[in-house]
């Protein structure tokens, strides 16, 4: 399919999809730092900047799918519940009149969990409304977290994801919706009986276990990881937000006997080296300690990396519920997530964010700030991907 991505962000959506076979004709962007991060991984295609002033009339009839996500603040339960009368939120009705203006036959729409509950409900029928043409009433009980409305325009489908369901080491729950022609977007677009990559783990109530990443970190959320940009650590996998270990076998921690055991989704975690004690540059540092990690590694060992590393690496988490070591820095303090492990946290490339290209075709180095706003408000690629290549 040809993709516009409207609200693209750093482009996990954009990337997600082009993963999974299709191509990003065009982008729409606001934020400067995020459109020059655009710039510099898709430097021959077209990015606008800002929806309410964009013409798709010069994209009728050669786009297939209209991708993006909204703002959420004015939906999201740590907002003030604007709604879709939201400044922000409501630019979602921009996102219909692009798509119908281009004729797009299918669209791609994400966002937080608490779209299903914004006004009672009403919110997410008018999002069903816009995409398909039909207005449904809002169920007793509230919104399922999956389902399916016919409409004269497009069939819509819609399920609520869990980002650690994919293989990324944070819990991450957003609702997606594809709307499509009738005869092909059925129920088996998003859902299946026999659950996602071999039937995950039933969803666990977040607890004391988990931590949430700050505001200077990947959300602004506290113990509901239905806040706005909010993902939460998943406690179970240990040590670096890496991708592989060296037997390419992806492994997590048994809580309860301390040993590494197999899982069945894709990895993004390993394990320490092997040989501990003389551990070389480059080797992995632990980050997400489980029961019985052993404590961090002096930085004189492993030498500088990424320039974040001061007197000692530190561990942030730990999982389990015994003696865990290094969970505060000296300061008492928990040490943030850097840029690149937020990154991989979203399913992204290390250095997604680190470079972009401004206007006059300059290439700059983005500040950490932005990184960490870019991942926060962006997509995780590997959701966006499963979803794509179940489009025809």
């Amino acid at each position: 399919m040809d993709v516009l991505s409207l609200f693209s962000g750093a482009g996990g959506l954009d990337r997600g999809l082009e993963d999974a076979g299709h191509t990003i004709v065009a982008q729409c962007e606001i934020d400067k730092h995020a459109a020059s991060i655009l710039r510099h991984h898709w430097p021959d295609t077209y990015l606008h900047d800002d929806m309410t002033t964009f013409d798709p009339e010069e994209f009728r009839g050669r786009v297939d799918l209209v991708a993006g996500g909204s703002p959420c603040q004015d939906l999201s339960v740590a907002g003030r519940r604007g709604g879709l009368d939201g400044a922000r939120s409501g630019l979602f009705w921009h996102q219909c009149r692009i798509a119908d203006s281009a004729a797009a036959p299918w669209v791609l729409w994400e966002n937080v969990a608490g779209a299903l509950s914004s006004n009672d409900g009403a919110d997410f029928a008018s999002v069903l409304w816009g995409l398909t043409g039909a207005l449904p009433g809002v169920p007793d009980g509230g919104w399922r977290t999956a389902g399916v409305v016919v409409g004269p325009k497009r069939t819509a489908v819609w399920r609520l994801f869990d980002a650690r369901w994919f293989g990324v080491a944070q819990r991450r729950r957003r609702v997606f919706v594809v709307a499509g022609p009738r005869e092909l977007c059925g129920p088996e677009i998003l859902l299946e009986p026999e659950g996602l990559r071999g039937d995950s783990e039933p969803s666990r109530a977040a607890g004391t276990a988990v931590a949430a990443l700050t505001a200077r970190c990947v959300g602004t959320c506290g113990a509901d990881d239905n806040q706005a940009q909010a993902g939460h650590l998943v406690p179970d996998y240990a040590n670096t937000l890496t991708a592989r270990d060296g037997k390419g076998a992806p492994t997590r921690i048994d809580a309860g006997q301390g040993n590494l055991i197999p899982v069945a989704f894709d990895p993004t975690l390993i394990t320490s080296p092997e040989n501990r004690s003389n551990p070389q540059p480059g080797d992995p540092c632990h980050t997400l300690p489980a029961h019985g990690a052993p404590p961090a590694v002096a930085a004189a060992q492993l030498g500088e990396r990424d320039g974040t590393i001061d007197d000692e690496v530190h561990h942030t988490l730990r999982s389990g519920t015994s003696q865990s070591t290094g969970v505060l820095t000296p300061d008492l303090a928990v040490r943030r997530l850097t840029p690149r492990e937020c990154e991989r946290l979203m399913g992204w490339p290390d250095d997604h964010t680190r470079w972009g290209v401004t206007d006059a075709g300059d290439v700059v180095e983005i500040a950490d700030s932005h990184r960490y706003r870019a991942c926060g408000n962006g997509v995780v690629s590997p959701v966006a991907e499963w979803i794509g290549r179940r489009l025809p």
